[in-house]
């Protein structure tokens, strides 16, 4: 899903984030948002990665910052927070609960242990839910407290919205060209 690039909005009064024109998006999700935002007439105004909310890791015992991808102001007054993520980074792993508290153990054994590569491999899932799972219930708080209301928005939420969804699969191959021998 990642992929780096530049949005530039059409209607620029919309966009109250900074760099107007240079709006970088990390996915294709996120571009389709950005485009569906900035075209459509109930969007009062928007932002990508402009509302910043402190939270604790509670896996490696730090404190945070997550960099909330949109916010979103409706024509109705209602403000939105708004995570975009892969559906599958929603739903606990399987065997979450005994994979996190293997993490725990390691990390408590030696607290200045750095997952080496192997193990972040075996845990990359374990961790990555961890985290947004701590991001996300302290987001949920965060807008409860200010007026806000947090969602996340999987690509079911955006197909339904009518955003194409780009997914690849597996990694473009590069094409190996052969010199020709005279």
């Amino acid at each position: 899903m990642a992929y780096k690039s530049v949005y530039r909005p059409k209607n620029k009064k919309k966009y109250i984030g900074k760099n107007i024109n240079n709006i970088i998006t990390r996915s294709t999700w996120e571009k389709g948002l950005c485009k569906w935002l900035d075209r459509n007439t109930s969007v009062k105004s928007w932002s990508l990665e402009s509302v910043i909310i402190p939270y604790f890791d509670q896996l490696y015992l730090k404190h945070r910052r997550y960099f909330m991808d949109f916010y979103i102001e409706m024509n109705t007054g209602q403000k939105l927070l708004v995570e975009v993520k892969p559906y599958n980074q929603t739903v606990p792993p399987k065997n979450y609960n005994k994979k996190y508290k293997e993490i725990q153990r390691l990390l408590t054994e030696n607290s200045n242990i750095i997952l080496n590569s192997s193990v972040k491999k075996k845990y990359n899932s374990i961790i990555t839910f961890a985290k947004n799972k701590d991001k996300w219930n302290t987001a949920r708080l965060y807008a409860k407290n200010n007026g806000f209301v947090f969602h996340i928005w999987t690509e079911y939420t955006l197909k339904k919205l009518g955003i194409k969804i780009i997914t690849r699969t597996k990694p473009l191959k590069r094409i190996k060209r052969r010199s020709k021998k005279l």
